[in-house]
């Protein structure tokens, strides 16, 4: 409940609109029931007494509320759309951001196409609920009031009848709600799973006809097509059972309403206006019965998906720390970062361990080590990615835990092997890491990157759309713009993390001297699978199995490091 309740809080900016729109559907009701009031002037008054001179003024009456009808129809749909847009957009802002703060380990956790559908889908079927379900159960309250007093004024059997129908649909839609509800959360995993399905298969559509793999991709979608029938096809099931044993007492109830009131004609103690105006007042009153009755099982659907967006607002948010902040001159020099006995596991395997060694603005680093021995765990524990359990990890002697995740970020800028480009501009892509930068200092470090010449014989330069381009940028062009984006962000140190992976030795060898030459003030730290390159650094820490083993230049590495001189000795850097 209490979870409802929070996304009810959403309404309260559109608080006065809702008021609005429900006047509004108040004056529609009460123009629905005067309609069926002139029908029993035309049928008693006028049919059968022969009152025609009444026919003109009940026309004019008629004319008069269509139009004011539609008139409260349309200013109420519209705010009513208004309303329920102004909550979907909000509370889509609300989620995004949530997840913009997320840790990384818990961004991990979650598939793609889940998350889309809860963002998408989830947030609108809430959104819907939210901005309708206090008008629509007013109004709907307040017609069953209006319609039953009616009832009861005309005929008070009748009513009883009709109340006594309501009640038994109520219990029926009780017995359906657990059903309901399983079979929507169902359905929602199968959707879920059938987006990560297909985001994985544009993503990876390369590989998929690279390896052949067309009728296994083919087969899984159509189990999940299958999947998803069966569930609908249960729902439908469901709903089936359900409105028909709705339909039954319905039609018991409404046999029983004209088999009473015939009877009564016939008597004499009813006239036929009152029983063609009864039953027009009974069926809007079973209408918004109907509404109530089905609120509880239409809410089920509600209830799934809060509990899907409720697991997004569950996971775990990187700390915000705003008591410190770090200070080093422009240029990045005494911008040190210290790791002192730093222990790390994820998901209870170690991955550091007692891990000690030190980063010194103005100088250049390489991490070297076999596959899973650490390295990018200790750029991640860097940038706060991470929480390490054990020892700690110092900017300037300050423990990073004290320290702005923002401010870190934004002093230590890393690319990583993924190439992450937007469908903009070759221009607008370099520009993200700092708007605020010109022309010329964007051709800068495209220089450096050794891609402006790339750039500048497209047909339009830097103007060239990615998405566009396609095929004729390379995967080491991609990864050329991205660290150019990183240089831009004139940060006091920089991580490439296999930022090279994709470039031939002498080109990744060309860019990491112009780092060196144009970024000597700065912080570099490089980890790359180049042992040529790598063997340039004068420090060079080596990881095994999550420990340092040495530290130190190419000569002093290969007598004292057996990790270091294995991996010399055998090649495994040569990135060929």
């Amino acid at each position: 409940m209490e979870n409802i309740l929070k996304y009810f809080k959403l309404i309260k900016p559109y608080l006065k609109l809702e008021f609005i729109v429900i006047v509004l559907s108040f004056i529609s009701s009460i123009i629905a029931l005067i309609n069926p009031i002139l029908l029993q002037v035309v049928i008693d008054k006028i049919l059968i007494q022969s009152q025609i001179y009444l026919l003109g003024y009940i026309f004019i009456l008629f004319l008069v509320f269509f139009i004011l009808s539609n008139i409260v129809s349309y200013s109420s749909g519209y705010m009513s759309t208004y309303i329920g847009q102004g909550i979907l957009k909000d509370l889509r802002k609300k989620i995004f951001r949530h997840m913009q703060r997320i840790k990384l380990s818990e961004k991990l956790e979650l598939e793609s196409g889940d998350f889309i559908t809860k963002v998408n889908d989830d947030t609108a079927i809430v959104s819907s609920y939210v901005s309708n379900v206090f008008g629509v159960l007013i109004t709907h309250i307040i017609n069953i009031l209006a319609t039953g007093a009616l009832m009861f004024i005309f005929n008070e059997t009748l009513a009883v009848i009709m109340f006594a129908v309501t009640i038994i649909e109520v219990l029926i839609s009780l017995k359906f709600t657990g059903i309901v509800k399983e079979n929507e959360r169902e359905i929602k995993k199968v959707h879920s799973k059938s987006m990560n399905f297909l985001n994985q298969f544009f993503s990876g559509f390369k590989y998929m006809k690279a390896y052949n793999k067309e009728k296994d991709s083919d087969k899984k979608y159509s189990d999940l097509i299958e999947d998803f029938i069966k569930f609908s096809f249960r729902g439908y099931h469901i709903s089936f059972s359900y409105q028909t044993l709705l339909l039954m007492v319905s039609f018991i109830g409404s046999l029983s309403i004209y088999g009473i009131g015939i009877y009564n004609i016939y008597l004499g103690h009813m006239s036929v206006g009152t029983l063609f105006v009864f039953d027009i007042i009974a069926e809007r009153f079973t209408t918004f019965a109907s509404g109530i009755v089905n609120f509880n099982v239409e809410m089920q659907t509600i209830l799934v998906s809060i509990e899907r967006l409720e697991s997004l607002s569950t996971l775990e948010m990187e700390e915000e720390v705003k008591d410190y902040t770090i200070t080093a001159d422009n240029n990045g020099n005494n911008y040190i970062i210290s790791f002192e006995n730093v222990t790390f596991a994820y998901k209870e395997k170690q991955v550091l361990k007692e891990v000690t060694c030190q980063f010194e603005g103005g100088k250049s680093y390489a991490i070297i080590g076999d596959s899973g021995s650490g390295k990018s765990s200790m750029i991640n524990l860097m940038l706060k990615f991470y929480d390490f359990q054990e020892g700690n990890i110092y900017l300037n002697n300050i423990p990073i835990q004290r320290i702005p995740t923002a401010s870190i970020r934004n002093d230590l800028v890393a690319v990583f092997q993924d190439t992450i480009l937007n469908e903009v501009t070759i221009e607008e892509n370099i520009r993200y890491g700092n708007y605020e930068v010109s022309q010329d200092e964007i051709e800068y470090v495209a220089k450096i990157c050794c891609i402006h010449d790339f750039i500048l014989s497209l047909d339009k330069g830097y103007q060239s759309n990615v998405g566009e381009i396609g095929d004729k940028i390379s995967g080491g062009q991609k990864q050329r713009i991205c660290i150019a984006r990183a240089l831009l962000r004139k940060a006091k140190g920089y991580v490439f993390d296999e930022a090279f992976s994709n470039l031939d030795k002498e080109l990744e060898y060309q860019i990491y001297q112009n780092l060196i030459n144009k970024f000597r003030d700065k912080l570099i730290i490089i980890i790359s699978h180049n042992l040529h390159l790598m063997s340039q650094f004068e420090n060079i820490i080596v990881l095994n199995g999550g420990i340092v083993e040495a530290i130190g230049s190419h000569e002093e590495l290969l007598m004292k490091s057996t990790t270091y001189k294995k991996l010399y000795s055998r090649g495994d850097y040569n990135h060929e």
